[in-house]
């Protein structure tokens, strides 16, 4: 399998990308895969996409560790569902450490379990978010106003995962991406007359020009900017993993 991330800073944000990526092995042949979004109107989102990535890496660090000394859970509902408790719990503490209100971390989620041996995965989306298999398109979309985890660290957990219907069980994929709705800004910035540009949702996620290098994401994103004149309004992350 191989697997392709990429940042790209939107042209309405200046000084920092709200958006982080996360590509992390929980044991052999099973994986973590996760985009953040930060919220613009929250207080330094990038924070908040940028923490919740870190803790995700931590977790998935301890859970590749542990799997050396015991078996791998099977079931892959219920580690979507143990890691986002982790998570969940993680940013509760740090919240109260730091004396940070919700405001401080607002971030969408999408995040994938993915295991290699069983072919299979989950995906729980929190907030925006898109998910894109062999050319099928889901879009969670929640009319700009997303409900970001960072509302519910107070609540009870269990009631909380219960009620998520952003819900997707994957079985086999030849093209498989997850990222956040930046990717459907890409805009005209100057103008130049350029080539007639692709669909950039396509030409990312599913055009598969220069797969045989590791840059793929972002020699495409230069060539919309250099060769078709296309730049993303919004932050834009991919994760993007393709099974030949």
């Amino acid at each position: 399998m191989k697997m392709f991330q990429t940042l790209c800073i939107g042209q309405h944000h200046v000084n920092h990308c709200e958006d982080y990526t996360v590509c992390a092995s929980l044991g052999t042949q099973r994986w973590l895969f996760a985009v953040l979004d930060g919220c613009t109107m929250g207080r330094e989102s990038f924070f908040a996409s940028a923490l919740c990535g870190k803790i995700l890496h931590k977790i998935a660090l301890e859970r590749s560790h542990l799997s050396l000394k015991q078996a791998t859970e099977t079931n892959l509902v219920l580690e979507l569902k143990a890691i986002t408790q982790r998570l969940f719990n993680e940013l509760n503490q740090i919240k109260h450490l730091l004396l940070l209100d919700k405001y401080d971390l607002l971030s969408t989620l999408v995040l994938l379990i993915w295991d290699g041996v069983q072919n299979q995965g989950e995906v729980l989306v929190v907030g925006d978010g898109v998910v894109q298999q062999d050319g099928v398109l889901h879009w969670f979309e929640q009319n700009n106003q997303p409900d970001y985890l960072g509302y519910h660290l107070e609540e009870d957990f269990e009631q909380w995962f219960l009620a998520q219907k952003q819900r997707l069980s994957i079985s086999g994929f030849t093209n498989l991406s997850i990222c956040s709705d930046g990717i459907f800004t890409f805009m005209p910035f100057d103008d130049q007359v350029y080539t007639s540009a692709p669909d950039p949702v396509q030409y990312l996620l599913e055009d598969r020009n220069f797969v045989q290098q590791n840059n793929m994401l972002d020699k495409k994103l230069r060539l919309l900017e250099k060769e078709y004149g296309l730049k993303p309004a919004d932050d834009v992350a991919i994760v993007r993993l393709i099974n030949e």
